[in-house]
């Protein structure tokens, strides 16, 4: 397999100083590491233009090669967009925002003016010490650095490769191993550490002044709308009116005529690196039992993927359905259950842990990054023996031609280690997808780079989503990239596995493991050797995660590690993910309460959602007039809307603890999945409706008449008017066999029923088991724990241990029952809404 060695572009801001940091909180050797983590030995070596190590013989130049035509250019912006000529591309600015100077890919590049106002500013805490035989250097409120052991602190920035100098010895970088202040607060001359306001900035007020800060703007970021001219990676031309061409991997443009024959040039070295190995989350220790401890809370899941569709802006609610219905089928598939166990492995680096199998994964990370960069740092080192050797040999012609010794021929460059190691980092197009959701939603990434490369793809792929491809009939586009799956994606053809997509990641992640390669060849050389030594130096140390932490250039090589090693689709182990389930659904989220809290509303259907979000059918509240009982006891009288008749629909507000009207919705059963409603409408016909505001999107399923609905996150049951159940399944309704009087489904698809003859039935994967007792009406939500109402009126919940059933209060007077997430609610038989508290 030979990797990309792509065009080498200096990507400004993105190559730092410092090729890498320590890693780890425990030592840990390479012996320890080869327990875990296995590479198929270091088998790069040079195509052209340097010696083949393997032989010892001078391989050929690698000479020129024609461009490729590629389309006709882009002429212009869309209208109310502007050209950025840093990125030659066309971006806007949110209704109301200017454009300001900074970067147009920065969180500032849009500001609009607001009103004048001076802010106090924050204490966050104190500045602590930098660490003996560290300097402070005053970057971002004051850093801590730390030269190589014999060597001292430079006249350079301690940024860049040279910040560390010895004499009789190459220059080197520095590290960075802590900071002064928390990240985006400064320092102060009181020793304390202090943040302004969102969107201001500081004064020179003291930092005690309420006028320590200022606001005159708010900034925002710009929106990408299109690129212009030529797609990324594509070279524009003049010719033909303006036309766009590429050079083969490797290969530059020259400044001949883009149809010559030497339009492109190889003016380096070819190195075919050996690729990193990857792997997969639930092949790795600790991984399998963190997956499940995200899973037993969904709305870690739902978070996650709220947070990608508010990025990319999707309204459609079908796009949760489909990737819970992914986490809940093939979770080795979800892109989403990815991002958001790495930010429990975040959460984990920063405050902890708590398990053994949390270390355990923490622990193989470490050693994983380990060996990451003893590969980069091995084929680095290979790399520069090849060229070095080639020039010795071509060195040795020339002296054998013309007499003349120790010639530095430019016409060899010493390898750019940046495309080399990219080589090394071979993501997938799994990896790429499941790198954007990770870089888009999660705060703790940080990266500015790794976003801005994530919202390119993102704007690539998402013409290709389940909407759009569903006009095209592209069912592998539909069900993979949809749903976000992983190596669906590669099969719905969309072209992930192009130079042009997987670049800017291998972009970023080859900048978080290198230093910054610039200048003219005849300096380049020392820059190249420093970065070798600090490579072969560095990788041979134990690993320290926090520490990665505290730069984005650390974060960078998180992400980038972590999605190496999680990239591969490996199905769970089937009998322990079974079992992880199982125990998950009994230890976390259950309902909690001593008893029932009435509420002053009346209800005909009541469903609660995955996040706790409650829904009720309601057209009346409750009277005031009140009489007495035969007790005594004061009562309230109420009417109820005819069975069967459609109600309004009502969501409850945590805020208020009242019941709001969701105006234009009616129902006569309604059910939640996720953050869809659905119902029945007064046709018989089920319906689900999405958005953020009414009005709401309403579509209607159609199929038998419907009488009842439940649901369970991504998961639908239907009963028709004669009790037959039906499954909801790729958009049509599948009849299940059976007759049922009211149904509900668990997170997982599972459905419980209750029939006519007040028997309750649990689905245990493609047949029905009758459950002990009795009940007139069913709730389920965490597998194996459902709820019913019993034929004596009192709410009981599901033992599994056990098989038997616990009553929830001594309150007899129920009629219907819902649960969702961790809450229990129910509907009196007077019709008032009551929750289990």
């Amino acid at each position: 397999m030979t990797s990309p060695v792509w065009q080498v572009k200096r990507y400004a801001g993105l190559l730092v100083a410092g090729i890498f940091a320590l890693i780890f909180y425990a030592q840990i050797n390479l012996a320890q590491a080869q327990n875990y983590q296995t590479q198929n030995g270091y088998s790069g070596h040079a195509i052209c233009g340097a010696a083949d190590l393997r032989t010892g013989q001078l391989l050929p130049a690698c000479g020129f090669e024609k461009a490729k035509y590629e389309s006709k250019a882009v002429g212009k912006c869309p209208p109310g967009s502007f050209f950025d000529i840093g990125l030659w591309a066309c971006y806007s600015c949110p209704a109301g925002f200017n454009r300001t100077a900074n970067a147009v890919d920065s969180a500032a590049a849009c500001s609009k003016a607001v009103a004048t106002t001076f802010l106090a500013a924050t204490k966050v805490g104190t500045q602590q010490q930098c660490p003996a035989g560290t300097v402070t250097d005053p970057r971002n409120g004051g850093e801590c650095w730390q030269c190589p052991a014999g060597f001292a602190r430079t006249m350079a920035p301690v940024t860049d490769w040279n910040a560390c100098g010895k004499a009789f010895a190459s220059a080197r970088s520095a590290e960075l191993v802590g900071t002064v202040c928390p990240q985006g607060s400064f320092g102060d001359p009181n020793g304390n550490c202090y943040t302004c306001p969102e969107n201001s900035v500081r004064t020179l007020e003291a930092v005690s002044s309420p006028r320590a800060c200022v606001r005159s703007e708010e900034l925002v970021k710009a929106n990408f709308e299109s690129p212009l001219s030529c797609k990324p990676g594509e070279i524009f031309d003049f010719i033909d009116g303006g036309t766009c061409w590429s050079c083969p991997e490797g290969s530059v443009r020259t400044v001949d005529s883009v149809k010559s024959d030497k339009a492109c040039e190889f003016a380096t070295m070819r190195w075919e690196p050996q690729p990193r190995t990857p792997n997969g989350l639930f092949a790795v220790p600790g991984g399998m039992e963190i997956a499940a401890d995200v899973i037993s809370k969904p709305k870690e899941i739902e978070n996650v993927i709220r947070s990608f569709m508010a990025d990319q802006k999707i309204t459609d609610e079908a796009f949760v359905t489909e990737s819970l219905h992914t986490l809940n089928t093939e979770p080795e598939e979800s892109a989403a259950l990815r991002a958001a166990v790495y930010n429990r492995v975040l959460s984990m680096i920063t405050k902890g842990t708590k398990t053994q199998y949390e270390r355990d994964l923490l622990a193989y990370f470490a050693i994983y990054i380990q060996q990451t960069r003893l590969l980069s740092a091995q084929e680095m080192k290979n790399a520069w023996d090849s060229w070095q050797k080639g020039i010795e040999l071509r060195n040795g012609e020339i002296n054998m031609r013309t007499n003349l010794a120790n010639v530095y021929n430019t016409g060899y460059a010493p390898p750019d280690m940046e495309p080399l190691v990219g080589g090394v980092v071979a993501f997938s197009p799994a990896g790429v997808i499941g790198a954007s959701y990770a870089s888009l939603v999660l705060a703790q990434t940080q990266s500015v780079a790794f976003h801005n490369a994530a919202a390119q793809l993102a704007i690539k792929i998402m013409p290709y989503t389940f909407k759009g491809a569903a006009k095209k009939g592209a069912e592998a586009i539909a069900q993979g990239i949809a749903r976000q799956g992983l190596s669906n994606a590669a099969a719905g053809g969309v072209g992930l596995t192009s130079g042009a997509i997987l670049a800017p990641f291998i972009a970023v992640s080859a900048a978080s493991i290198i230093t910054s390669i610039a200048g003219d060849i005849a300096t380049q050389q020392d820059k190249q050797e420093a970065i070798v030594k600090d490579a072969l130096a560095v990788a041979q140390r134990p690993v320290n995660l926090s520490r990665l932490m505290l730069s984005e250039t650390g974060r960078d090589e998180l992400l980038t590690n972590w999605t190496l090693m999680t990239q591969e689709p490996i199905k769970p182990n089937p009998a322990r993910w079974a079992s992880l389930m199982q125990a998950a659904a009994f230890g976390a989220g259950l309902v909690e309460g001593t008893k029932w809290f009435d509420f002053n509303q009346v209800a005909r259907d009541i469903a609660v959602g995955s996040d706790g979000s409650v829904y009720i059918l309601s057209d009346k509240l409750l009277k005031s007039r009140t009489d007495a009982n035969k007790d005594g006891n004061s009562i309230t009288l109420i009417d109820t809307a005819a069975e069967g008749e459609p109600s309004k629909v009502l969501k409850f507000n945590s805020q208020t603890g009242r019941f709001d009207e969701i105006p234009g919705l009616a129902a006569s059963s309604i059910a939640v999945a996720g953050n869809v409603l659905w119902g029945i409408n007064d046709k018989k016909q089920a319906f689900y409706a999405y958005g953020s505001r009414a009005p709401f999107t309403i579509k209607v399923v159609p199929g038998a008449p419907a009488a009842e609905i439940g649901a369970g996150e991504g998961n639908i049951w239907m009963l028709d008017t004669n009790g037959t159940p039906y499954r909801f399944a790729q958009g049509r309704w599948v009849q299940e066999p059976g007759q049922a009087a009211s149904v509900d489904v668990d997170r997982l698809g599972q459905a419980w029923a209750v029939n006519a003859k007040k028997e309750v039935w649990a689905r245990e994967g493609e047949k029905w088991v009758r459950l002990s007792g009795a009940g007139t009406d069913v709730a389920v939500f965490q597998e194996n724990h459902g709820y019913v109402v019993g034929t004596d009126g009192k709410i009981y919940s599901y033992q599994p241990a056990s098989k038997n059933w616990k009553t929830m209060g001594n309150n007899a007077d129920a009629t219907r029952v819902a649960t969702g997430g961790s809450q229990l609610w129910r509907i009196t038989k007077s019709g008032k809404v009551s929750q289990w508290r």
